[in-house]
């Protein structure tokens, strides 16, 4: 979701967040060891929190007078008890689409939601979008824009879902041109991004077997990827990615992908954006995703009640349901909020920043502060291991850098800013011409260079991943360090 002014359209301060209660209860208070992500995907990470406790019926208040009020009116309370909850002040009210109660919460620059309980009364009161630049009092919603309008003291706002599309990365419009593509050489007129966003669907053969009916899936699968393949360098990261796959790595979370891309598009992707190394195993090419997910909770282990499966579609939120696990389904893909809510997630997220701050928890690491440069996946070589036949021959290596500096008041030159090409260039050419026993030597011998070498980096964070051991997909070193 974004808000909007009415007149001019700008990013919201902080992007709302939505959530939704458990299908069958709460939500786990953590789902500690792993997440499922969706590509086109679906990944498994870790979770935490909970909803209010709702009471458990109206309260009749027959004492209640009105001027217009019947004799026999009864007042039921349907806050009483969440002050505590920093519901301090309610504004106005609505009924949604979905069948929910809205309303504005001035205190909390929020607007709630409270869903029916399918008892007649309604669950506890969720965040359904937070972060408004000030406190809401007036609250409507539109049928025919499928948008909300909120009202303040001197703005108006409009609350709609995000187009971003992908839970992970930005796919949408090369994969609207290859579907287009496919559909114009079948004599089909081409798809609007709203008509695609409506209309598909996975399985994707479900999608195909409506519009393109009779004929074979390898026909028209061949003639999408090989348009893809020719336009698949659009491709980008949502914004957040890579410091939230820092933190699920930081945090000990696993993380395992479930996407129905194909490999060697997943390959060209993950290795262009610098992503196959965060994913223990990458399941890709899946046609249905229900009927994987239960081979790889028991393949790797996975307790289902530790684990949430995380993704963009209505067939994500099946998948999850199919496999016993924790639902969270994402705004930024290719399911809009009126198609993902009747799905019944048990939460559902605005953004990766929403999403991570839906997990945090106390001991998890603090989020990155202040200003910083980010160079992710640069891989090298070095003569490095603890052996001389370790030594006998370069080994690769796969660096992260997060280099830390003031990177406001630039004026668009980059005399004022690290040149991030020259540091990756330097950490590179570096790397190739030392010989060392530890990766923890070299850590610290690139770190220090680099302040020697580029004055406006204040602290640095460097991972440096090598591909030696046994059964293991990397081993790694991370150290920081801050400019003495």
């Amino acid at each position: 979701m974004q808000v909007t002014d009415d007149s001019v359209a700008k990013p919201c301060p902080m992007p709302p967040t939505i959530h939704r209660r458990a299908a069958g209860g709460n939500i786990p208070r953590r789902v500690r060891n792993a997440w499922l992500v969706a590509f086109c995907l679906g990944a498994m990470l870790a979770l935490g929190t909970g909803p209010a406790s709702a009471q458990d019926g109206p309260v009749c208040q027959p004492g209640v007078r009105g001027l217009f009020r019947p004799p026999d009116l009864c007042a039921e309370d349907l806050l009483a008890g969440f002050e505590g909850q920093g519901i301090a002040s309610v504004g106005a009210l609505a009924f949604g689409p979905d069948g929910a109660l809205y309303f504005a919460s001035p205190a909390r620059r929020a607007v709630m939601r409270m869903m029916p309980d399918g008892a007649g009364w309604y669950d506890a009161p969720q965040v359904f979008a937070g972060g408004l630049p000030e406190p809401p009092i007036g609250l409507s919603y539109d049928a025919g824009s499928g948008a909300w309008y909120v009202s303040g003291d001197t703005h108006i706002w409009r609350l709609r879902d995000g187009d971003a599309p992908e839970t992970l990365v930005d796919d949408l419009p090369p994969v609207i041109a290859a579907t287009n593509h496919v559909f114009e050489k079948h004599g089909l007129p081409p798809l609007t991004r709203e008509e695609f966003r409506r209309e598909f669907r996975l399985p994707f053969t479900d999608f195909y077997d409506r519009h393109l009916p009779g004929i074979s899936l390898g026909e028209l699968d061949a003639a999408f990827h090989a348009h893809f393949v020719e336009i698949q360098d659009n491709v980008a990261p949502l914004p957040g990615l890579h410091e939230f796959l820092e933190y699920c790595h930081a945090s000990g979370r696993r993380l395992f992908l479930l996407s129905s891309m194909k490999r060697e598009h997943f390959e060209v992707q993950a290795a262009h954006l610098g992503l196959a190394h965060h994913f223990e195993h990458p399941y890709v090419g899946v046609l249905d995703k229900r009927a994987k997910i239960g081979e790889i909770l028991e393949t790797h282990g996975l307790e289902r009640g530790e684990t949430a499966f995380v993704g963009d579609m209505v067939h994500d939120v099946e998948t999850a349901r199919h496999g016993g696990v924790m639902s969270i389904a994402m705004l930024t893909g290719y399911d809009t909020l009126e198609k993902l809510a009747p799905a019944a997630p048990d939460a559902i997220v605005s953004s990766l920043h929403e999403l991570r701050r839906l997990l945090q928890h106390p001991g998890d690491p603090p989020p990155a502060t202040g200003d910083c440069i980010r160079i992710s996946g640069l891989e090298t070589e070095a003569w490095i291991g603890v052996t001389d036949a370790e030594r006998a021959r370069p080994q690769r290596l796969v660096l992260d850098a997060v280099l830390e500096g003031n990177l406001s008041g630039l004026n668009d030159d980059i005399a004022r800013t690290t040149d991030y090409a020259r540091a990756a260039n330097w950490l590179r050419v570096e790397c190739a011409r030392r010989e060392v026993c530890l990766l923890e030597t070299l850590a610290e011998d690139l770190i220090a260079g680099l302040f020697r070498n580029f004055s406006l980096v204040n602290a640095a964070t460097l991972e440096i991943r090598k591909f030696v051991v046994p059964s293991t997909r990397s081993v790694s070193v991370r150290i920081r360090r801050e400019r003495k």
